[in-house]
């Protein structure tokens, strides 16, 4: 990404994440980064106070004049199932409400066996990499195949 902006530092500073590659969003679109570094391109952190006829006015005063304004006003990413999920552990979407959702190659979940999704908590997008949706295409087949124990009580009746 360095090498990406130019090594310019105010950029590097504001635009490199402190987490790894993956984790919590994906990696810029080709030709991003390089269009930050343009000379027809200003990065403008300010907070925004409000919108005026001309632009965008910032809370120091200054008025930035735009043609269009695009606003992306934010993903609701709680993962919460909008209805219940009923599992061996009890209801997902409470469960999940109380404490951070986790899932499996964010399509699978603890303690739902049978309950697969493509986009469960954990997930960099709504469209998933090639290799989780080959694993949840494989999924079922694999559970119907194998000879892992699909219960907990399956376990202890095996090792009786």
């Amino acid at each position: 990404m360095t090498l990406m902006l130019g090594g310019n530092q105010e950029l590097c500073k504001a635009l490199i994440p402190d987490f790894p590659l993956g984790c919590r969003r994906m990696t810029p679109g080709h030709g991003y980064l390089q269009a930050l570094t343009k000379p027809n391109v200003e990065i403008r952190r300010s907070e925004i106070k409000r919108f005026v006829a001309e632009g965008i006015e910032l809370e120091s005063g200054e008025v930035l004049k735009v043609d269009a304004i695009v606003c992306a006003t934010g993903f609701d990413t709680s993962f919460c199932p909008r209805f219940p999920i009923i599992g061996r552990d009890g209801n997902l979407q409470e469960k999940w409400q109380k404490e951070t959702p986790k899932a499996y190659m964010s399509c699978a979940v603890a303690g739902l066996p049978n309950y697969f999704g493509m986009s469960h908590a954990q997930h960099p997008t709504a469209n998933p990499p090639q290799k989780h949706r080959a694993h949840l295409a494989n999924a079922p087949r694999s559970s119907q195949s194998s000879s892992a124990p699909t219960r907990p009580s399956d376990t202890a009746a095996s090792s009786r």
